[in-house]
C-alpha cells in the first residue's frame, strides 16, 4: 500500500510572512517556523515562497551587524569609507571588513567609486618609484632585456664570474661585462672599465680585464 504523501510545508503564507517579519537571517526565520535551522531542503522552500510572495529580506544581516537596507541608505550619502562605515554601524578599520561591504555592496548593485580613502584627506602611501640609486642592481637585467630586444639569447651565469651575461650571437657566444654610470662630467657621462678582485668590502684596486 502506497503511504501518502507528506505536504511540502508545515505553515502558511501568513506564519510565513510574520516569521520574515521578526527574524534577522534565514536561519532565524526557520526557527520562528519551527523547522531545523540547519536543514538545506526545508530552506530551500522557504526561500522559494519567500520569493513567490516577494517578500522583503533587506532588514537580514545574518552574522553582520548592518542590513541591507541600512547600506542601501548609507552608501549614496557618505563621502568617504570612514563616514560609510560609521553610518553602517561598523567600527572595525580593518581591510578585510572593508572588503566584505565591498563585496554585500556589488550584491546589492551600489556603487562605492566616489568615495575617499579618508575622510581626513589622508593620502595613500606612494608606490615604488625608479631610482638611478638602483641602477647598479639593475644594469645585467636591463643589458639581458636589450640582448633579448635584439633577437639574441642571454644567459646569467650561475655562479660568480668576470662577466656577467653569456650572450648567443650569430658569431658564437660572447661574455659581456655590464657597466653602469650615474656620473656626468663636463666631458659626458663617464665608467670605469675594470673589475674590483672579491676582498671584504669590496676595497681592492682596480684591475683592467683581458682582452681575451
Amino acid at each position: 500500500m502506497a503511504r501518502p504523501l507528506k505536504p511540502e510545508r508545515s505553515w502558511s503564507d501568513a506564519q510565513l510572512v510574520e516569521a520574515v517579519a521578526k527574524s534577522r537571517s534565514w536561519r532565524g526565520v526557520m526557527r520562528e517556523l519551527g523547522l531545523p535551522a540547519t536543514s538545506a531542503g526545508p530552506m530551500r522552500v522557504v526561500r522559494r515562497h519567500v520569493a513567490r510572495l516577494a517578500l522583503d529580506t533587506s532588514h537580514f544581516t545574518g552574522q553582520r551587524t548592518w542590513s541591507d537596507a541600512r547600506l542601501i541608505q548609507a552608501a549614496p550619502h557618505a563621502r568617504s569609507w570612514n563616514m560609510l562605515m560609521a553610518a553602517i554601524g561598523v567600527k572595525s578599520s580593518s581591510p578585510a571588513y572593508r572588503t566584505r561591504v565591498k563585496a554585500h555592496a556589488i550584491r546589492l548593485g551600489l556603487d562605492l567609486s566616489h568615495l575617499d580613502d579618508d575622510a581626513r584627506g589622508t593620502s595613500r602611501p606612494p608606490g615604488p618609484q625608479p631610482s638611478l640609486r638602483h641602477l647598479r642592481d639593475a644594469a645585467t637585467t636591463l643589458a639581458a632585456s636589450w640582448f633579448s630586444l635584439c633577437g639574441l639569447t642571454p644567459a646569467i651565469p650561475v655562479e660568480p664570474a668576470v662577466y656577467d651575461l653569456l650572450v648567443s650571437t650569430p658569431e658564437g657566444i660572447r661574455r659581456v661585462q655590464v657597466k653602469s654610470t650615474t656620473y656626468n662630467s663636463k666631458s659626458g657621462w663617464q665608467v670605469a672599465v675594470g673589475r674590483r678582485p672579491y676582498s671584504v668590502g669590496n676595497r681592492e684596486r682596480l684591475v683592467p680585464y683581458d682582452p681575451s
